[in-house]
């Protein structure tokens, strides 16, 4: 049978005579209490609340509860229940839980040495509960109900465990068998720490162990309050080896008891100090596996990783080596890399619908996408231009007619030819977000002026709403429009301009035209124009991740940028059709603490999220 089940006691079945014969043999007498114990029998539970079985019979019994203390105290005696106790709000002893138990059952012993335990520990003059203590008040514990603790589970996570069962303990303690439960390990250890500082208030102990350790009693005194383990654990040390000379001075009035709880307590604190160092070390490793599992998507640069090949991955390496917790692993991998609590900035892993992707290359991941369909998009819709033109649209394709038109186009063309770029041009915080985390991380941008620069790429000034798609992708319509114009053949080209066609739609389409708008490379904003990155030599730190790069790598790519950036506005100021060139803006060169540059960012976003 399993030892986890209470089984009822033999007399809960008996009838009625039998019972008041059970009684009279154990000197119950009174009919009120005979009355109580058939109740108590007819409404057996492993335990019943005092109070409630007590207040739900105020009418029929005069002194209910007088009369149930001292029935349970003739079960006691009998070892066939007892009652419990709790403290109330005002710390003193109250009822608890009735008992009601076979003959000297093991749980009837583990209530009773709980009680005694508690009792015992209410006062730090009192001894601990040993054997020998019962044995001089004829008490005899049967000794299979007892288990030894052992030393290497006198620890914090030792007693939680124990505390799942119920269990008598021995233990010992200079030489003398100690008595606990399961369930007072606890309770014992701060016994033990309550009677070590009360002996310690004496003056000429606290002298004799200050002389002894080299440090200031003032010192000394102050750390007894404390809960330095590594201090108890050397006092306690000092304790049971300087025992002799300790217990032979008859002025510091030490028994027996105190050096008991310095073994108990030195015992504890070895043991939970040497279980902090593992738990800090399987920490660390725990914290190895995860980044490891970072580095897994970190490094997978060109491809995303789906989740499932992420999820293949991470079993292959840690499942066997973390067994039942591995499920606890994956958990811990999830919240603290791909779960973003601030209401700002990514997590390090972005969970998007096309996969998995680190924050570090996701805008560089993004504008290499964005690239292909730039070259791509300028084809199509250029395909579009000419089949309009040379058909004069037979079939009535609305693309080019305005704006709206061709927002929708192009915005329909995106998601179809690329879900992750679509994906972020719908979520422009998240798009935000990306770049200004690797204009601060990998450009090293010093200030918010320059962030702005590198936003309006893609950003409206100011604020977080994506350029038009024409904008972004430089669709000037009249452009497309002259070069399908010029792919007619002459006559074509002749009767269109005859008839006034070519006027015409010269006129509408002028309508879509870029004007002062240019196309933008945003490829300027990972630091290279297209042309000019072919004609570059290749810096060797330049596919290196930020974390990878040494102080003077970090420096020259940083500079690189900025001389990059200001050729790029060169080159934009020559073309421009206004004669007159605005003033440079400029910018404070000064130096600003990392707290600074946080503050500066933390306003940037907010004043973004606010437009």
């Amino acid at each position: 049978m399993n030892e986890n089940v209470i089984v009822p006691p033999p007399y809960i079945r008996f009838d009625k005579r039998q019972r008041e014969e059970l009684l009279s043999q154990f000197g119950v007498t009174a009919p009120a209490q005979r009355d109580l114990f058939h109740q108590l029998c007819d409404s057996w539970r492993p335990f019943v609340d005092f109070d409630s079985f007590v207040g739900a019979r105020l009418g029929q019994f005069p002194h209910v509860e007088t009369e149930m203390v001292n029935l349970l105290a003739r079960l006691k005696a009998a070892k066939l229940g007892m009652l419990t106790y709790k403290k109330n709000s005002k710390g003193d002893r109250s009822p608890d839980k009735i008992l009601l138990c076979s003959e000297g059952e093991k749980r009837f012993w583990f209530a009773f040495l709980q009680d005694l335990i508690q009792t015992a520990c209410e006062n730090p003059n009192n001894p601990f509960l040993t054997l020998s203590l019962l044995k001089s008040r004829e008490l005899t514990l049967p000794v299979e109900f007892l288990q030894d603790l052992s030393p290497e589970n006198v620890s914090k996570s030792g007693f939680e465990e124990s505390a799942k069962s119920e269990t008598l303990f021995l233990l010992t303690l200079q030489e003398e068998k100690i008595l606990a439960t399961s369930q007072t390990l606890n309770l014992l250890m701060s016994f033990s720490v309550s009677k070590l500082r009360l002996s310690l208030k004496n003056p000429e102990v606290l002298t004799m162990i200050s002389r002894w350790h080299n440090i200031p009693l003032s010192e000394l005194t102050r750390k007894v309050d404390e809960k330095d383990l590594g201090f108890w654990k050397t006092l306690t040390e000092t304790v049971i080896k300087q025992r002799e000379d300790l217990s032979a001075d008859r002025k510091l009035h030490l028994e027996k008891s105190f050096f008991q709880a310095a073994e108990f307590f030195r015992i504890y604190t070895g043991n939970q100090l040497e279980e902090l160092r593992r738990q800090k070390e399987e920490q660390q490793d725990r914290q190895t596996d995860l980044r490891q599992m970072e580095q897994l998507i970190l490094k997978d640069k060109e491809v995303l990783m789906p989740e499932n090949d992420l999820d293949g991955h991470v079993r292959l390496l840690f499942a066997e080596k973390y067994g039942e917790k591995f499920a606890g692993l994956q958990e811990e991998f999830r919240q603290q890399f791909m779960t973003n609590s601030q209401k700002t900035g990514l997590s390090p892993i972005v969970v998007l619908k096309a996969g998995l992707v680190h924050r570090d290359n996701l805008y560089q991941f993004f504008v290499k996408r964005f690239e292909i369909l730039q070259n791509l998009v300028w084809q199509d819709f250029a395909n579009r231009m000419e089949r309009l033109v040379r058909t004069s649209n037979r079939t009535g394709d609305l693309t080019f007619v305005n704006k709206d038109n061709l927002e929708h186009a192009l915005s329909d063309w995106v998601g179809k030819n690329d879900t992750l770029v679509a994906e972020l041009l719908d979520h422009p915080k998240l798009l935000a977000e990306a770049l200004i985390h690797f204009g601060k991380n990998s450009l090293q941008l010093g200030s918010v002026e320059e962030m702005q620069a590198l936003m309006e790429q893609l950003f409206r000034p100011g604020t977080m709403k994506i350029r038009p798609l024409q904008e972004i992708f430089g669709i000037d319509v009249l452009q497309l429009y002259e070069a399908a114009f010029r792919h007619l053949n002459v006559v074509t080209q002749f009767w269109k301009r005859l008839t006034g066609q070519y006027k015409a739609q010269e006129e509408t389409f002028a309508t879509l035209r870029l004007g002062s708008v240019k196309p933008l490379s945003i490829r300027v904003a990972l630091g290279a124009g297209l042309k000019a990155e072919g004609a570059r030599p290749k810096d060797p730190s330049a596919d290196k991740p930020l974390e990878s790069l040494t102080p003077e790598e970090r420096k020259v790519r940083q500079k690189d940028w900025q001389e990059r950036r200001r050729a790029t506005a060169r080159s934009a100021d020559k073309g421009s059709e206004k004669p007159e060139k605005a003033p440079p803006v400029r910018v404070n060169s000064r130096h600003y603490s990392e707290k600074e540059q946080d503050s500066a960012w933390t306003s940037f976003r907010d004043t973004l999220t606010k437009e």
